[in-house]
């Protein structure tokens, strides 16, 4: 299977997936959600990720395993964490676990149900927006039916 798309072969701009569909029962939701920070990655840096955590974190037994020096896989490393973003997380503010404030639109094409929420934004929303997400998750995962979803989601009101 070919790895998802992180950049625009076009103009290189950032790519943002805007639907997501589950292949057993044919659920789908749409939003805009960010691409994974390891998709990002050059098919070599992947590679040296999935052999640093197989060795541990251990970069002299990386080193020996492929025959380089430890400057040298330092290096490599380094590279790793700046394509994620990541070379200078120690000064960087923690990250906020606050509810999302965008949109969600759920639907199932077996069931017929489309659901849909978008948040405005204040404190009261906010505890919507999480109850919301967990239903909508609880969906995606298949933990409860589109209908069961439809009455959570109108219990929240």
């Amino acid at each position: 299977m070919p790895k998802m798309l992180s950049q625009c072969p076009v103009c290189d701009g950032a790519l943002k997936i805007s639907e997501v569909e589950c292949v057993s029962c044919g659920t789908q939701v749409k939003s805009k959600f960010d691409t994974c920070k390891f998709c990002r990655l050059s098919s070599e840096q992947f590679a040296f990720v999935e052999l640093f955590m197989r060795f541990g974190g251990n970069l002299t037994r990386v080193g020996e395993y492929l025959s380089i020096s430890y400057p040298t896989v330092r290096s490599r490393l380094d590279a790793v964490l700046a394509s994620l973003g990541l070379q200078d997380i120690a000064e960087e503010p923690p990250v906020s676990t606050s509810a999302n404030t965008g949109s969600f639109t759920v639907s199932n094409s077996t069931s017929g149900v489309t659901l849909s929420y978008s948040n405005g934004g204040n404190e009261e929303d906010q505890s919507k927006v999480q109850s919301r997400r967990a239903v909508l998750e609880m969906l995606a995962s298949g933990e409860m039916t589109a209908e069961e979803a439809a009455i959570a989601l109108k219990n929240l009101h």
